[in-house]
Order: structure tokens, then C-alpha cells, then sequence
């Protein structure tokens, strides 16, 4: 049955892999990664189709579990009633996918498992069940004729029978080793000594043996067995018609769209197929088609990125190739003469303004964390020279810490938000704490203060624009946050996920940024 291919849909969804994986913990990130991705094929698999009745996934990501009512335990699936052989190695049963039939309140319910592959382990992620009608299988079951009763019977055992009566069962007894023995497709016998017809199906890959008794009117046995082989013949070529129409002619009509759409892709912009996608092997083809579309006008715009970030670094190589020595001289001769001139204040802004642009235009990317102390200091010096007394600063540093490599800025990029953000904006004067420690193998380094802070609204737009990086190119110039973007996409750059980087605020009573990242780097500069 087409049933099985579905299977391969789900087993190519990057979505699914990601729901199985038990890190991914967050309810925001479970319904999200489900919406996106598994939502979408889900529907897809059900829509129109008559065969498929229930999907279900299971799982040993609790948050999925809970949070999503069509995933279900791993464990559940284990402890469910399957067989023994399943019992005995799940994983083995799952990795070669298998059919389970059952009579649910005189019903015929037939259910596919298969397990969902990590394919460079040959681990099992999850499990996916695809319950089915009995539509199909009901074609063999000749239910119009009183004189035949129908029996199913899966891995060697009784399931469901139709029509049954005690002449039928009491004869079924005696021959039903033999005919549940037969692995060949058809099987046809005339016990013309009962006056009954036995007739058998095996379907292989199901495990699935239908039989059918057939009671012959005496004298009528040679036309009976014409017929009954007629009516046979009659049932594998419809069934056989069915199965044709939907793996064959009916795909026809859309691989006929597919193509002149594919034959639009000269033009200079590529576009996803918006036809109709069927629940066949034409509708994952044209899935993946879509998808290889978007991968490509995603790729593309990245090219487009690149080639403009490459331009302004080109500007920027030029720009630094001005001589720092005449900026910086510049700088020294101003301050001599304001000192010649008693001007102390100035010849101080002018030394530590000096300072500060050797250490910013300076080639390292990490610096000692009693570097990156000072030139905040001298950074804060020209703060308060320009503000006054509109803000004071606090340091509690551990001082064994005085010799880690912290990236070049992260703590300057702190303060300056404050000033800029929280001082500036402020009619009250504001405390700014710092704290510097050591926890663990961690660095921590955490800036308070009690500003005006940010609004809850904002500061849920900032935290969703630090983790989707891709969505800041619609922000507003004004107050959008790039310092703090700043500080993490350097934090991620060089520690990849081993680093920690939080902000808290209520407004008008304190607003804290903390960070927190391992001594050593994982991708230094």
C-alpha cells in the first residue's frame, strides 16, 4: 500500500527531528518548530484522503508531549500491547517499519509503525503510526453474497470475520492451518466434498492472510468454481486498478503542471509552486521542490548580504589606513596646551578621549578583563566631566579575576547603554552597580541600575531580536537596541552556546544585564 511512502515525508522533516530531540525544552520552541514545519506535512498527509484516519508521533521530549495533542510518550508506544517479538527489541521492529491490525468494536483497523531514523546512527529519534480504514481491504470481503464468509487474520491470529456462521467455522477448524500456512499471493480450492470454495489473499508486507468460504449449491460445482474464480479475478484486478490509479494516472495531471512551472525558472526570480500538492510521490516531489527553492532565494539574498558586507569592509580597510599617529598626535598637542594653559579639564578629556581611541582602533579582539576595567574608567571620567553628578558607579570586582580574556568591549558596550539609555534620559541621578566574578570556570560580569529601564513590551522585542538575528533588518534607527545585539552576536561568534547573556528590567526601579562565558573561547579571533 502507498501508505508506507508517506512515512519517507516525515522521515525528511528537519522540524520532526528537532520536536524528537529532547533540548529542545521551551513550550515557545516546541509549538513553534510544530507550526512551522510538522503542521504543515501533517495536514498535507490527511487531506482528501480517504485512506489515512489518525496520525500519531511518539516521542521522549516531554515538552512535545505535553504541549501537542497528537504526540505521545515513546514510552506508551513500548508498553503497548504489540507483540512479543516488538517487546523483545522495539528499535529493531521500528527500523524495519511493520503493520498491526486489530478488530477496535467490530471494526477492521489496520496501523502502520515506523520508526523515524537519525540517519548517520541508525538511532531511532521517535516513532510515527499512521492508522488506516479498512476501505481497502473491505474490496475482498464480497459482503453481498450471503453464502461467503470472510476471516482476517494478522501474524497467524484471528482478527475479524464477516458473515460467519457455525457451518463456516466449524470447517475453518479443520483447513486453517493449511491456509494460513500458504504464503502465496492467491489461493483458490474446491473441496468439492463439503461443497465449499476456499479462497485465500496474502498480503506479504502486511503479514495479513484474508480467507474466504464460499457455500456452492449442489450440482452447481463446476459453474460455481467458474464463477468464484471470475469474482476473484474480478476483485485483484479491482484492487489492483485502485492501487494503479493513485500511484500512477492520477499524479499525471500535477507532474503536467510541475513541469511548466519548472520551465518558468529562467526568469530571473525563482518561485515556489503554488499548485495543488496531492498526498503522493508528485506532492513530496513537489515539497521538496519548494523547498529547494526557497534554500536557493535564501542563499541568494545571503550572496546579496556578503557582497555588500564585503564593499563596506573594502570602505572600512580604506578608512583605517588614515594614519593613527597624526590622530593621535593631534590629540597629545591639544592636551599640552591646554595643561600650558592650566586648562586641566580638558587636557584630562583630551588624555583619556586619546586612550580610549588607541584601545578601540587596536587589532585584539580579547583583552584582560583589568584592561577592559580601565578604559571603562576613563570612559566614565568623561561621562561625568560632560553630565556631572547625574550618575555615580560602584565597582565590586574580584580582583583574581583581573587576568581572564573577555571579548574587547562587552563591558564598555554595558555602561555606555546606561549612559546613553538610563542617565541621558533620566531628571533623577542614577546608581550604576558592577559586579565582577568569578563562578565556577565562568566569568560573570553583571551592570544594575535603577534608570528609567525598559518597557516589558520593548524589552520582549529586544530579547526576541538578540535570538532572530535574521528580523533586525526591519528596525527603526532610533533606540534599537545594536549595542546589546552587538554583545551577543560576539558572545555567540567566539562561545557558540557555552555563554549566557540576560536582561531583566522594571521600570523605574532596576533595570540588570548580566553575562556570563567560560575562560576559554571556543572560536577566538
Amino acid at each position: 500500500m502507498y501508505i508506507e511512502e508517506k512515512v519517507n515525508l516525515f522521515n525528511n522533516a528537519a522540524g520532526l527531528t528537532e520536536l524528537f530531540d529532547e533540548n529542545l525544552s521551551k513550550e515557545e520552541d516546541v509549538v513553534y518548530t510544530f507550526l512551522k514545519d510538522v503542521a504543515p506535512i501533517t495536514k498535507l498527509s490527511q487531506l482528501n484522503n480517504p485512506y489515512i484516519k489518525q496520525l500519531k508521533f511518539y516521542t521522549s521530549n516531554k515538552t512535545a508531549v505535553r504541549v501537542l495533542p497528537l504526540f505521545l510518550s515513546l514510552d506508551s508506544l513500548y508498553n503497548e500491547n504489540i507483540s512479543e517479538q516488538f517487546k523483545n527489541d522495539p528499535s529493531k521492529e521500528l527500523f524495519k517499519h511493520f503493520w498491526r491490525v486489530e478488530n477496535v468494536n467490530d471494526e477492521l483497523q489496520l496501523t502502520y509503525y515506523a520508526g523515524l531514523m537519525n540517519s548517520q546512527i541508525s538511532k531511532v529519534n521517535g516513532a510515527l503510526s499512521i492508522t488506516c480504514n479498512s476501505s481497502l481491504l473491505k474490496l475482498f470481503l464480497n459482503e453481498n453474497s450471503p453464502n461467503t464468509a470472510t476471516y482476517i487474520y494478522w501474524n497467524g491470529q484471528y482478527i475479524y470475520s464477516y458473515q460467519n456462521n457455525d457451518v463456516f467455522s466449524n470447517y475453518l477448524n479443520s483447513v486453517k492451518k493449511s491456509l494460513i500456512s500458504n504464503k502465496n499471493d492467491t489461493y483458490v480450492f474446491l473441496d468439492e466434498k463439503n461443497g465449499i470454495l476456499q479462497s485465500s489473499i496474502y498480503l506479504k508486507k502486511q503479514n495479513i492472510n484474508i480467507i474466504q468460504l464460499s457455500k456452492l449449491p449442489e450440482g452447481s460445482f463446476n459453474t460455481s468454481l467458474f464463477s468464484s474464480n471470475i469474482l476473484l479475478f474480478v476483485m485483484v484486478f479491482l484492487f489492483s486498478n485502485i492501487i494503479m490509479f493513485l500511484l500512477v494516472f492520477y499524479p499525471l495531471h500535477n507532474v503536467s503542471s510541475l513541469a511548466r512551472h519548472m520551465r518558468q525558472t529562467h526568469s530571473p526570480k525563482l518561485l515556489p509552486y503554488s499548485g495543488k500538492i496531492t498526498n503522493d510521490e508528485v506532492g513530496e516531489l513537489i515539497v521538496e521542490y519548494n523547498s529547494l527553492v526557497e534554500r536557493t532565494i535564501e542563499m541568494s539574498e545571503t550572496l546579496h548580504r556578503n557582497e555588500l558586507l564585503l564593499k563596506n569592509a573594502q570602505i572600512e580597510t580604506l578608512q583605517s589606513q588614515l594614519n593613527p599617529h597624526f590622530f593621535y598626535g593631534t590629540l597629545e598637542s591639544i592636551r599640552m596646551i591646554a595643561e600650558y594653559h592650566n586648562e586641566t579639564l580638558i587636557a584630562e578629556i583630551a588624555y583619556a578621549f586619546g586612550n580610549l581611541m588607541r584601545y578601540s582602533l587596536s587589532r585584539e579582539y580579547f583583552v584582560s578583563i583589568e584592561n577592559e576595567i580601565e578604559i571603562v574608567k576613563q570612559y566614565t571620567e568623561i561621562q561625568q566631566k560632560r553630565l556631572g553628578d547625574r550618575f555615580s558607579i560602584r565597582w565590586d570586582i574580584d580582583f583574581s579575576v583581573n587576568d581572564w580574556k573577555c571579548p574587547k568591549f562587552v563591558l564598555f558596550s554595558m555602561i555606555e547603554n546606561v549612559i546613553v539609555h538610563d542617565v541621558e534620559h533620566s531628571r533623577k541621578k542614577v546608581n550604576i552597580d558592577v559586579n565582577i566574578c568569578q563562578i565556577g570556570n565562568d566569568l560573570s560580569i553583571t551592570v544594575a541600575n535603577d534608570g528609567p529601564g525598559i518597557s516589558h513590551d520593548r524589552l520582549e522585542s529586544i530579547l526576541y531580536l538578540r535570538d532572530h538575528p535574521e528580523e533586525r533588518k526591519n528596525m527603526s534607527s532610533r533606540n534599537n537596541g545594536r549595542s546589546i545585539f552587538n554583545i551577543n552576536d560576539r558572545l555567540k561568534l567566539y562561545y557558540g552556546n557555552d555563554y549566557q547573556f540576560n536582561i531583566t528590567s522594571q521600570e523605574n526601579v532596576l533595570t540588570v544585564c548580566n553575562v556570563r562565558f567560560n575562560i576559554e573561547p571556543k572560536n577566538q579571533a
